[in-house]
């Protein structure tokens, strides 16, 4: 994995509950116009999340998919207050056979990086603390990327698009 370098202008922490998460998908990514659970195979592996371009300062989706490698590229997008709505409830077997329940849930952390801005990430956490590598209780990351596959909202480049919000100030 490359080192991202922190963008200098620093993370906004505020999100409006409507606010878009965006991700630019391969043609590879969709069963007609259902995005596939293996398209987010990489997501939520810790540390990273599912990477996004959060809608304030994103350039207009049809930017994502600029360029020809991206030929056929689709963009998707989940909304704040989705993110924030979402709790799953695990149980995980413990020392000597006792079962404990765990609550995982859903963050938005903005991570802008040099060239980038607008980079975003969802993130799982469990309660105060982002799960480790060795917490995958009963299949808690294909949960995760089934539930986010399902909610993504594919967006059609072929028409316009509300205004996504004001770009980052250059100072």
């Amino acid at each position: 994995m490359i080192a991202q370098i922190p963008h200098p202008q620093g993370p906004d922490p505020e999100f409006a509950p409507n606010e878009r998460l965006y991700r630019a998908l391969a043609p590879g990514a969709f069963d007609g116009n259902e995005v596939k659970v293996t398209a987010l195979d990489n997501s939520f592996w810790p540390p990273r999340g599912l990477s996004c371009d959060r809608g304030r300062y994103a350039d207009h989706p049809r930017c994502m998919t600029a360029g020809n490698s991206r030929q056929g590229w689709r963009v998707v997008f989940l909304t704040c207050r989705w993110v924030a709505e979402r709790e799953f409830r695990f149980d995980v077997r413990v020392v000597k056979g006792k079962t404990e329940w765990r609550t995982v849930i859903l963050v938005v952390e903005h991570l802008p990086i040099l060239g980038n801005y607008a980079h975003t990430e969802v993130r799982a956490r469990e309660r105060d603390r982002e799960y480790s590598p060795r917490f995958d209780p009963r299949g808690l990351r294909n949960t995760l990327r089934q539930e986010v596959a399902a909610a993504f909202c594919i967006i059609s480049l072929d028409r316009q698009v509300e205004p996504l919000g004001p770009l980052p100030s250059a100072g």
